[in-house]
C-alpha cells in the first residue's frame, strides 16, 4: 500500500492547480455578493435588505476561518484530517476499498477504508461536493449510510 500519512511540506510538486474542497464555499458568498449589490443599487425598497444579505458573505470571507478539506489528483487523493496541521493523509486511488458520507448532529463525516484495513475521515459540510470528484476518481465504491441521530 503506497498511501501513507506525510508532512504537507512533503507533497508531490504539480504544476496545476489541484482540484479542492475547502470550507468556505467561495462561489455561493460571491453569488450573495452579487445579489446584495443588485438590490442596493436596483431602485428599489429592498436596499435594507441588500445591505443585510451583503453582512454575512463579508464577514465569512473575511473574518473567518478557511481550509482545504481534500485536494485530488489524477494518481491520489490529499486528506487534510490531521490534528496536526502540517500533517495530511495522501491516498492513492488504488488503496481504496470504499468510502462513506455519515451525517452527524454536529458535523457530517467522510470516511475513506483502505486496503490494509485502516480508515482516514475527515469532516465534510456538503456530499454533493464529494460525491462527484469520488465517483469520478472510485467509482462503484460508495457504501450508502443513513443519518446518525444524538452523534
Amino acid at each position: 500500500m503506497k498511501s501513507q500519512s506525510i508532512k504537507v511540506i512533503n507533497l508531490p510538486q504539480t504544476k496545476e492547480s489541484l482540484p479542492a474542497i475547502r470550507v468556505k464555499p467561495i462561489l455561493i458568498h460571491v453569488l450573495f455578493i452579487v445579489l446584495a449589490f443588485w438590490l442596493i443599487f436596483s431602485d428599489s425598497e429592498l436596499t435594507a435588505a441588500g445591505i443585510m444579505l451583503l453582512v454575512f458573505p463579508i464577514f465569512s470571507l473575511f473574518v473567518l476561518p478557511d481550509r482545504t478539506l481534500v485536494e485530488f489528483s489524477e494518481q491520489y487523493m490529499v486528506m487534510y484530517n490531521e490534528r496536526d496541521r502540517e500533517r495530511c493523509m495522501l491516498i492513492y486511488w488504488e488503496d481504496i476499498v470504499s468510502w462513506q458520507y455519515e451525517w452527524h448532529q454536529w458535523a457530517d463525516h467522510f470516511i475513506v477504508n483502505l486496503v490494509d484495513g485502516s480508515s482516514c475521515s475527515v469532516d465534510m459540510y456538503s456530499k454533493r461536493r464529494i460525491s462527484g470528484w469520488m465517483e469520478h476518481y472510485a467509482p462503484h465504491k460508495e457504501i450508502r449510510a443513513g443519518r446518525k441521530e444524538g452523534s
